[in-house]
C-alpha cells in the first residue's frame, strides 16, 4: 500500500533521507534484510491519463491492488505472465473502470537491487521532459518489500530545443541534477508483495497520473531480437537469387481468388550465412493480405548459402511470387476427396456433433435477419513508433550521453524499448442501433449512431462506417467454419468438455486443411452437447479486410501478430442463441519475444433486442 506525502515537501524529504545518519541506518537494515538473498527487480511505470469529457477525475489519491480489488478480478491470471503483458492488461482495465480516453506512458523505471546500496536513483531522459526517480529501501523480508519512492519532473519550459538529440538528452540529464529546475510529482512509502503489482492514482495541479509498481525476484532476460531482424547488419546485395532448398507456398484465400485478385508481389529477401531468411521487405505491393501471406511464407524459406571470399555470408536479393487463380489449387485431393476422407476419419461422436452444428448454423443464419438491437462498442487503438525511433531505442541502449568532467561518472542512455507510441493511444466509445439490412439481395450491416464518447447524437441519421468492425459480422462467424460446404475445409477434434454460459459444452478445435481459410488460422468452438447450439467461438487469424495497418506493421517488423476474436452467445430466441459479447484483441511480439504489446482491443456488447417477422429496414422499427 502507499502512504501519501505532499509533493511540495519533496526536496526537503530528499535532503533528510540523504543525511549521513539516515543513509547508514538504511544501509545496515538493507544489508541485514537482503543478506544471502537473491536480487530483486523493481519496475515502475508512470502514465499520464485523460478522462472522458463527462467523467470527473478523482482528486484524492487512490491505491488499487489486483489481488484484492474486485474491479481487477478479470485480469488476475496475468500476474503470472511477462511484465509487459501484465502492464497492458492493467492499462486496458484502468481505461474501462476509470473511464479514460487516453493513456500516455511517460516512462518505465527498471532496475535490479542486490541489497547493497541504500538508495537507487536514476534519471529518465527525454528531449522535452525528464524525470528523476529515487528509491530508498526500508525493509526487505521476502515476499514483502518496503521502500520510499520519490518522483520529480522538469518544470514546464525548462528544456529547450537543442541542436541534436544527444545534446537534448544531455541538457535533460543536467536539469534533473538541479533542484530549482524540478517539481515533485510523488513522495510516498510503498509496500508491495513480490510478483503482485500495486496501482496508484494521483493528481498534480495540471494533470492526472497512474503508476504501476511491480517487484519480483530477478529473472534472466532473453536478449532483444525484434529489431535485429529489422536491421540484420552488413548483408551484401546480389543480383541473382540463390537456389532455394526449402519452400513454403503462401496462402491464397479463396475469397480473393474468386474475386480475381492476382498479380506479383515483389520481395527483397535477406538471408543469413546459413541461408535462412531473416528479413522480408515488400518492394512491389499487390494486395495487403497477399503481401502479408507472402511475407509469412517466405520467412520460412531456406536458400543455399552465399559465399564471399570462400566464406559463407549474409546476402540480400530480390525475388517475386505470383498469385494467380489459374495456378493455385488446394494442395492434395480435391474438395470431394477431402470431404470423403474427413467423414471417414471422424469418429462417430465427432461426426454427430458436426452434423448437428451444420444444421444449427443454417438455422442461426436464417434467424439473424429479423432483429435489431443496441450495440455498445469500445475501441482502444495504439500506434506503432516510427521505425527509426524503434531502431534507436534498441541500438542506443548503453550509449554514454554524458560524462561528468569532475567525477568521471558516466550517464548511460536507458530509453524505453516499448514498440507502441504511448502518446498515440486512444479509446473511442459508440452506442448504436445495429441491424442487418438486405439490399439488392445482399446482406449488409447497418449501425445508426446513438452516442459517441458519452455524447448523445441527435437526428438518428449518422451511421458508423468503421472498417474494423466489418470482419466480425458476429452471426455468421460460426457459419464460416461449421456450415455446409465449409466444414470440409477444416480438420476437427474434440478437445474436452466444460461448462460455459451455464451449459455443458463440447470444446472443438478446428484447423484449416490448407493452413489458412480466408484469414482463419485456427479456431476453438464451444458446442452445447445436447442440441449442438454454438455457445462460444474463439478465432485466431488476421481478417482479410479492415486491418491493413496490422498487416503493414507485421511486414515492417517481420512479426506474426496475435489476433484473437471471441464471440459469446447467450441471447436465446426461437431455439437459437444470438451473440451478446464480442471481443477482439491484437497483440504484437515486443522487443523481447517473451512479451506481447497490445496493438488494439475491441469490445462489443449487445442488448435491448427487438424481433420482427419479415424483412424490413431500420426506419420501420420504432
Amino acid at each position: 500500500m502507499f502512504r501519501e506525502s505532499g509533493p511540495s515537501r519533496l526536496n526537503a524529504v530528499n535532503r533528510s533521507l540523504s543525511s549521513p545518519l539516515f543513509v547508514l541506518l538504511i544501509f545496515l537494515l538493507a544489508m541485514g534484510s537482503a543478506h544471502a538473498r537473491d536480487k530483486i527487480e523493481i519496475r515502475i511505470w508512470l502514465f499520464q491519463v485523460t478522462h472522458m469529457e463527462e467523467e470527473q477525475p478523482r482528486k484524492e489519491p487512490e491505491v488499487l491492488s489486483i489481488s484484492l480489488d474486485p474491479e481487477f478480478a478479470a485480469i488476475r491470471d496475468y500476474i503470472k505472465r511477462p511484465p509487459g503483458e501484465l502492464k497492458n492488461a492493467i492499462v486496458d482495465n484502468l481505461m474501462e473502470i476509470r473511464n479514460l480516453r487516453k493513456v500516455e506512458e511517460l516512462f518505465l523505471f527498471e532496475r535490479t537491487w542486490d541489497g547493497s546500496s541504500p538508495m537507487i536513483s536514476d534519471s529518465m531522459i527525454g528531449s522535452q521532459l525528464a524525470f528523476l526517480v529515487n528509491i530508498y529501501p526500508m525493509k526487505l523480508a521476502l515476499p514483502q518489500f518496503w521502500f520510499r519512492l520519490t518522483i520529480s519532473k522538469t518544470k514546464d519550459g525548462i528544456l529547450r530545443t537543442a541542436k541534436d538529440e544527444r545534446a537534448a538528452r544531455r541538457n535533460a540529464y543536467q536539469a534533473t541534477r538541479d533542484e530549482d529546475k524540478m517539481e515533485g510529482l510523488a513522495d510516498r512509502e510503498v509496500h508491495v508483495i513480490m510478483g503482485e503489482p500495486v496501482i496508484t492514482g494521483f493528481a498534480s495541479q495540471t494533470a492526472h497520473y497512474y503508476m504501476i509498481v511491480l517487484v519480483e525476484e530477478e529473472k534472466k532476460q532473453s536478449a532483444p531480437d525484434l529489431l535485429t531482424e529489422v536491421n540484420v547488419g552488413q548483408a551484401s546485395f546480389i543480383q541473382q537469387a540463390p537456389r532455394s532448398t526449402r519452400e513454403v507456398r503462401p496462402f491464397y484465400p479463396e475469397t480473393l481468388r474468386e474475386r480475381g485478385v492476382k498479380g506479383e508481389v515483389g520481395l527483397r529477401l535477406t538471408i543469413d550465412a546459413k541461408g535462412a531468411v531473416r528479413r522480408v521487405e515488400i518492394r512491389e505491393s499487390l494486395y495487403p493480405y497477399l503481401d502479408y501471406c507472402a511475407m509469412s511464407a517466405f520467412k520460412q524459406w531456406l536458400f543455399e548459402p552465399v559465399a564471399k571470399k570462400g566464406k559463407a555470408t549474409g546476402a540480400t536479393f530480390d525475388y517475386s511470387f505470383r498469385f494467380d487463380p489459374m495456378l493455385h489449387y488446394v494442395d492434395g485431393p480435391d474438395r470431394e476427396e477431402i470431404r470423403a476422407a474427413s467423414e471417414q476419419s471422424h469418429d462417430i461422436a465427432l461426426q454427430e456433433i458436426l452434423e448437428g452444428c451444420r444444421d444449427y448454423s443454417r438455422k442461426l443464419a436464417e434467424q439473424a435477419l429479423y432483429f435489431i438491437c443496441e450495440e455498445a462498442i469500445t475501441i482502444v487503438h495504439h500506434q506503432l513508433k516510427p521505425l527509426q525511433i524503434l531502431r534507436e531505442l534498441i541500438f542506443r541502449q548503453g550509449e554514454v550521453i554524458w560524462e561528468d568532467p569532475v567525477t568521471g561518472g558516466r550517464v548511460v542512455y536507458k530509453g524505453s524499448v516499448q514498440i507502441m507510441d504511448p502518446s498515440q493511444s486512444e479509446r473511442k466509445r459508440y452506442v448504436c442501433d445495429y441491424q442487418f439490412v438486405r439490399k439488392n439481395g445482399e446482406i449488409e450491416e447497418q449501425r445508426l449512431l446513438l452516442k459517441e464518447d458519452g455524447r448523445s447524437i441527435s437526428g438518428r441519421s449518422m451511421t458508423i462506417e468503421e472498417e474494423r468492425l466489418s470482419p466480425f459480422t458476429f452471426v455468421f462467424v460460426a457459419e464460416r467454419i461449421l456450415a455446409f460446404g465449409r466444414q470440409e475445409s477444416f480438420e476437427f477434434r474434440i478437445l474436452r468438455k466444460e461448462r460455459t454460459g451455464g451449459r455443458m459444452a463440447v470444446v472443438l478445435d478446428a484447423f484449416p486443411r490448407s493452413g489458412n481459410a480466408d484469414g482463419v488460422l485456427s479456431a476453438r468452438l464451444w458446442v452445447d452437447q445436447k442440441d449442438h447450439r454454438i455457445l462460444k467461438t474463439e478465432i485466431f487469424g488476421v481478417p482479410i479486410e479492415g486491418y491493413d495497418d496490422v498487416l503493414k506493421d507485421a511486414i515492417l517488423l517481420n512479426i506474426e501478430p496475435r489476433f484473437v476474436t471471441t464471440h459469446e452467445y447467450q441471447m436465446e430466441r426461437d431455439g437459437v442463441l444470438l451473440p451478446t459479447h464480442v471481443k477482439v484483441r491484437i497483440e504484437y511480439p515486443g522487443i523481447r519475444r517473451s512479451s506481447l504489446e497490445t496493438k488494439a482491443r475491441l469490445d462489443q456488447t449487445y442488448k435491448k433486442w427487438k424481433f420482427f417477422g419479415v424483412e424490413t429496414s431500420h426506419e420501420i422499427i420504432k
